[in-house]
C-alpha cells in the first residue's frame, strides 16, 4: 500500500508541503504510475517509514517509486529545493532514471 498513488495524471505540483510522520507503508511513500508526472517543492519530507513486513510475501518497499509492474510505463518524479531527512525504506527509488533532484537537502535517511 502506498501512502500517496498518483494514476494516469501530469502536472501534479506540491509546493511547500510539510509531508512527515507516516509509516507503516509496504509499498511506497509515493507512488506514480501510468506515465504520471509530479513535481515535489520546497517540501519538507521527514519520518517517514516502510513497514517491517515479509519481503518475499510483500516485496521490497521503495519511498518514490515510478513503475507499475502490470504496465510497464515508467513516471517522472521532480523534487526541487525539497528538504528530504529522517526516512527510511528499502529502496529510495525503483529506477533512478525517473528522478530528478535538484537542490535538495538528504540527511539520516536509511535506503
Amino acid at each position: 500500500m502506498d501512502i500517496m498513488s498518483i494514476y494516469n495524471s501530469k502536472g501534479v505540483v506540491f509546493d511547500q508541503c510539510e509531508l512527515t510522520k507516516n509509516g507503516h507503508f509496504t509499498d511506497s511513500f509515493v507512488g506514480l504510475y501510468d506515465n504520471s508526472e509530479a513535481l515535489f517543492s520546497k517540501c519538507k519530507i521527514s519520518d517517514n517509514s516502510s513497514a517491517d513486513v515479509d519481503k518475499e510475501m510483500y516485496g521490497y518497499a521503495c519511498f518514490f517509486r515510478t513503475i507499475l509492474l502490470m504496465d510497464g510505463n515508467s513516471s517522472k518524479i521532480t523534487l526541487k529545493e525539497c528538504e528530504i531527512s529522517n526516512n527510511s525504506s528499502d529502496y529510495f527509488v525503483d529506477n533512478e532514471d525517473n528522478i530528478i533532484l535538484e537542490n535538495c537537502t538528504m540527511t539520516n535517511n536509511k535506503w
